[in-house]
Parts: C-alpha cells; structure tokens; sequence
C-alpha cells in the first residue's frame, strides 16, 4: 500500500483544527532493553539516523530521508505553538515523532491519544503507563483504516508542559515490523537533557549531583586493591542510565584505581581507555568500559576521605551523546 502525502499531515498528536477542545491548559542494566519490543531483523530495511530537535535537547533515530514537519496549533490560553518534528513515509506505513512546548500535563494522556486517534480516523484501543522514571509516559495502540494499527508513544517531559510523541503506523498483518520499529524508535530516544533535574545530596560526604528523578542510596562494601574493604552508596536512575558512586575512604592507598577496577572488574566488562578528565572544575579522569554491547562512561575523582564516580551509559553507537550527558552531570556537580 502506498501512503499519499496526506498522510504527514494526519500522523500527528493533533490537527491544528482540533487541538483547542482537548488541552486547556535501582540497578543499572547490563544490555540494552526494549520497553516495548526488541528490533529484530525485520526493524533493519532502512538505514536509522539521529535526528535532533532544532530547539530542544531531544534526539530520535527515524529512517534516512524523514521529512521535517510542522504545525501551527492552539495551546492553553488560545496561544498559538507551532510543533516540530519528522515523518518518514514508506509502502508499508509511517514512522515519525512530533515535540509541542508547553502544551499540556500528565492529566492530558487520554485527550492527546484520542487527538491521534481522530486524525487518522481511527479508535485508540488501549493506552498504558510507561515506566521511564525520569519522565511521565503511556504507550498505546490506535486501529484505523483497513485493517491498520498505530503503535504510539506519548511523554511529558516536564513541568512545562513539553510533549514528546512518537509513532509507527502500517498494517496488522505486519505487527511483528512495526513492534521492531517502534522499540527500535523508543530505545533511540534521548530526552535527559530536556528534563528538570533534582538534586541528590549524598549526605556522608556532602557531594550533589543532579538527577533525573528523585534517588535513594543502596549501601556497598568494596574490596579495595590492596585486599582492604571500604563502605559506600550507590545511587541508580534506571530511566536515565545515570548513576552515583561514593566509596568512603581514608587509606592512604586508596586511589581512582580502585573506582576503575569496581567499574571494570568482571567477566563481562572491558576497560577500554582512561583519560585526564574534570568533574567540577577538579582533576579527574574519565573510563571507558565496555559491557555486553553497551558502553559506560565514569569520570572519577579522589577527594580527601571519599572516591566519588559519576557515570552513565548506552548502546556503543550512542557514545558520543553519553560522554556529552556525563560531561553535564559533572559540570554540575557540588563537591564538598
């Protein structure tokens, strides 16, 4: 089936006509995971490329050769917002995301669904929350047309009111595809920088580091290099991928070594390089490891009484966009 260039129009969140009656107003993974599906083979016919908003620090992957997209709609207050986004058309159906700012809340889920829903002539037949952590999410599933089905995802990803919506639409009979489109369109997706942060103090040594959501600590004991034990606090952002270490230690030999070698020292795990780094204006040093497909990026620096790790992680392909995250988080941080 071969979509008429209307269809760019009509797979979005809302139609400018439509949109004022609806809106007034934890433990790191070891590999990638797919909230939704896993891509598989049939998710590899197109060539997949980042593509970042113009005005925004968000990313998504779509098939080479997606076309920008924009509407002007009416937001609370009868503003009007023009939204920003990318669709790639293709014979089996249509893959795209769309961002709006600030024009609606975690109340809105169901009115932004059926929004999508009515612009393709379609019945939303079953939204779900989505756990990101970091931000507020439903995934769900719109029938239109013959036979056809819309895999969509909806975040808000702040207090602004800044929504994210992703989709992949085509026939039932080729669900299998379209779920390996649409996992391989969710697990692409990189909001962290478009989120509030929240500031985690990790009260023993007085270190803040920003997070995407609010954390707690998970007690450690660590076996230093020199065969000695040392306590610590590991703190976990599933959503994000983004994590704090603090080990408590006044040894004389303890060392950024030691941090490494916690980072770096399974079966599954390879140090890759370390290099001179800073985590707030201090020296430092950044390391690489590679783990099960995935590559985690740790600046750690020594302080007086406390080896400190701030740390997140990706897909391999996605390393450039970590070391970048890593590097903001340290800016950021509060050293005693």
């Amino acid at each position: 089936m071969r979509r008429g260039r209307s269809a760019l129009a009509v797979a979005l969140i809302v139609l400018s006509s439509t949109t004022a009656a609806a809106c007034s107003g934890g433990d790191e993974p070891t590999e990638p995971a797919a909230q939704t599906a896993t891509p598989t083979a049939s998710g590899d016919l197109f060539d997949w490329v980042k593509l970042e908003d113009e005005t925004s620090p968000v990313s998504a992957a779509l098939p080479e050769g997606a076309e920008p997209i924009a509407n002007s709609i009416e937001g609370p207050d009868s503003a009007t917002i023009t939204s920003r986004g990318h669709v790639y058309e293709h014979p089996g159906g249509v893959i795209g995301f769309e961002l709006i700012d600030g024009f609606a809340t975690v109340d809105d889920f169901r009115k932004l669904a059926e929004l999508l829903a009515r612009s393709v002539g379609g019945t939303v037949r079953s939204t779900a929350p989505v756990d990101l952590a970091q931000a507020s999410a439903v995934d769900g599933e719109i029938v239109y047309g013959d036979d056809e089905i819309m895999l969509f995802r909806v975040v808000v990803l702040n207090e602004r009111g800044d929504v994210w919506n992703g989709f992949v639409g085509g026939p039932v009979a080729d669900r299998d595809r379209l779920e390996s489109e649409f996992a391989r369109l969710t697990l692409s997706l990189d909001l962290r920088d478009a989120l509030d942060w929240v500031p985690i103090t990790d009260e023993p040594s007085g270190v803040v580091v920003p997070f995407r959501t609010a954390v707690g600590p998970r007690g450690l004991t660590v076996t230093l290099l020199d065969g000695s034990t040392a306590v610590g606090r590991s703190y976990y952002d599933l959503g994000s991928r983004h994590g704090l270490i603090v080990i408590d230690t006044v040894t004389d030999s303890s060392s950024i070594d030691d941090a490494i070698a916690l980072r770096s020292g399974d079966q599954y795990s390879t140090l890759r390089s370390i290099e001179p780094s800073e985590v707030a204006g201090r020296e430092a040093v950044e390391a690489l490891v590679d783990r099960r497909g995935w590559t985690w990026v740790n600046r750690v620096v020594l302080l007086d009484e406390h080896i400190v790790v701030i740390y997140s992680g990706n897909v391999a392909q996605d390393l450039v966009g970590v070391r970048d995250f890593v590097a903001t988080v340290s800016d950021a941080v509060v050293l005693p």
